[in-house]
C-alpha cells in the first residue's frame, strides 16, 4: 500500500515546546486556525467565521485556505448523529484531517491535539487562549472532550485505510478504543525519527 504522509497542526498547549521548523519541508502541514501568526504552514484550516475573517484579511495566501465549501461541513457529519436535526459545530482539526485525506494522505501524525490526554487543564488548552478569535465563546470545554473523542473515533472508523498517529506528552491519553488505527507516540519519539530522516 503506498504511504503519504501529513503533518496535522492543532494548537493545544502540549506542542508548546518542539520546534515546528524541523518537520517543514519532510511532509505538508496542514495548520489550523491562528498557527499562521507564528509558523506557515503548507495548508492553512479554518470553521469558525472570526478565524476565517482574520485569515482572509492576512497576507497568508488565499490559494492555500482550507475553509468549509458549505453550510454542512461547519458541522458534524449528518450521518454521525442519526434523527437528530441539529449537530455540533465542526472543529478545525478534524477538518484539516478530512481535508488531507481528500488530498490522499493516509498517515496522520497530529501534533497539539491535547483533548485526548486524561488532564483537565491540558485537555482545554490553546497556545493562543486570550488572543483575537480565542475569547471564552470558541473556548473548549472540559465537558466537550467526550464529543470530540466519539467524533475522533467515528472519523478513524470511517476511514479506515488512514493511520493516525498523535503526538501526545506521557499524560495517560484517552485512546478511543473503537477503532484500531488510532495511535500515540511521545514527542521524544518524533524527534528521534526526524532526526534519522534528517541525517
Amino acid at each position: 500500500m503506498r504511504t503519504d504522509t501529513a503533518f496535522i497542526i492543532g494548537n493545544g498547549e502540549t506542542r508548546k515546546n518542539f520546534d515546528l521548523s524541523s518537520i517543514d519541508g519532510i511532509s505538508p502541514i496542514f495548520g489550523c486556525n491562528a498557527l499562521y501568526r507564528t509558523f506557515k504552514p503548507d495548508w492553512l484550516v479554518a470553521v469558525d467565521q472570526g478565524m476565517m475573517d482574520e485569515i482572509s484579511a492576512s497576507d497568508f495566501p488565499p490559494e492555500h485556505t482550507l475553509f468549509p465549501r458549505s453550510k454542512a461541513e461547519e458541522y458534524e457529519p449528518a450521518d454521525m448523529h442519526p434523527g437528530r436535526n441539529r449537530y455540533p459545530r465542526n472543529n478545525s482539526g478534524m477538518y484539516a484531517m478530512q481535508r488531507a485525506i481528500e488530498k490522499n494522505y493516509n498517515v496522520l501524525i497530529c501534533l497539539g491535539f491535547d483533548f485526548l490526554i486524561n488532564d483537565n487543564h491540558f485537555s482545554c488548552s490553546n497556545l493562543f487562549a486570550g488572543t483575537a478569535n480565542y475569547g471564552p465563546e470558541t473556548r473548549a470545554k472540559v465537558e466537550d472532550n467526550a464529543g470530540r473523542i466519539r467524533y475522533l473515533e467515528w472519523f478513524a472508523r470511517k476511514n479506515k485505510d488512514v493511520v493516525f498517529i498523535f503526538v501526545l506528552e506521557d499524560l495517560f491519553p484517552k485512546v478511543p478504543v473503537g477503532a484500531k488505527n488510532i495511535f500515540t507516540i511521545p514527542y521524544r519519539t518524533l524527534k528521534l525519527n526526524i532526526h534519522k530522516d534528517t541525517q
